[in-house]
């Protein structure tokens, strides 16, 4: 696989999600949280939305997450954003991003 890139996409005073990237995949490392509200929750909710649309234009087929299969609030959080876990994969339940119903 090819080396990938990541850098900080969006940073306020609640939470920072950053974005890893190579020419196969583009995957969005979960907030750090600072500050917990359902406020917050439907700002992340936006900018994942507008993120798979920014990885589509760019030509991605899809947007991806990993996060540690012993990480259960992470686990949720992907969930309630509109990930769909795709399995495991050392260690790590892999996630594709298909919106919130």
């Amino acid at each position: 696989m090819a080396d990938s890139r990541n850098f900080t996409l969006y940073e306020c005073d609640d939470y920072e999600v950053r974005l890893e990237y190579n020419m196969d995949f583009m995957a969005l490392h979960l907030p750090v949280v600072y500050k917990w509200s359902k406020s917050v929750f439907l700002s992340m909710a936006a900018k994942t939305a507008e993120i798979k649309d920014f990885s589509l234009g760019l030509g991605y087929p899809t947007l991806h997450c990993a996060v540690s299969e012993n990480d259960s609030k992470t686990i949720k959080l992907a969930t309630k954003l509109g990930f769909t876990p795709l399995g495991v994969s050392e260690g790590l339940v892999v996630f594709e991003y298909e919106g919130r119903k």
